[in-house]
């Protein structure tokens, strides 16, 4: 009669994460049956589910909100707008957005009555800042 040789080692797992599958296999070769012997019984496949944890799924920025108003009535100032990550936020150890969440930039309101500015000579300039 035959028997079977050793199992082989697990295939790699079909998927690295919400779930795979792997196989190993073994053959009636140890020894082949001869002389009217019997074939193996059992299975010469074997698999097995792996990898089942959630994939990581990293942090993605929302689109900008609408510019804030500019914070005077007059003269110089800033309005700011802001994005959240949240478009999808991070889940299961994926990474954080990279990048700032938080827009500034300058505006000019007219001029403010009975003042010169000589910030009114210059023209908006953007800048940027993270809020933590």
């Amino acid at each position: 009669d035959g028997d079977w040789s050793e199992w082989s080692s697990w295939d790699k797992c079909s998927a690295t994460c919400n779930g795979g599958i792997q196989y190993r296999n073994r053959k009636c070769d140890a020894p082949l049956p001869s002389n009217g012997g019997r074939y193996c019984n059992g299975l010469t496949i074997e698999s097995r589910s792996c990898n089942n944890g959630n994939c990581e799924i990293d942090g993605q920025w929302s689109t900008w909100q609408e510019w804030q108003p500019c914070n005077t009535t007059c003269g110089n100032g800033s309005k700011h707008r802001i994005r959240e990550c949240d478009s999808p936020s991070p889940y299961f150890g994926g990474s954080e957005c990279m990048g700032l969440d938080f827009d500034i930039q300058t505006c000019y309101q007219e001029m403010c009555p009975g003042k010169v500015s000589y910030w009114s000579m210059i023209p908006p300039f953007n800048f940027h800042i993270q809020v933590s």
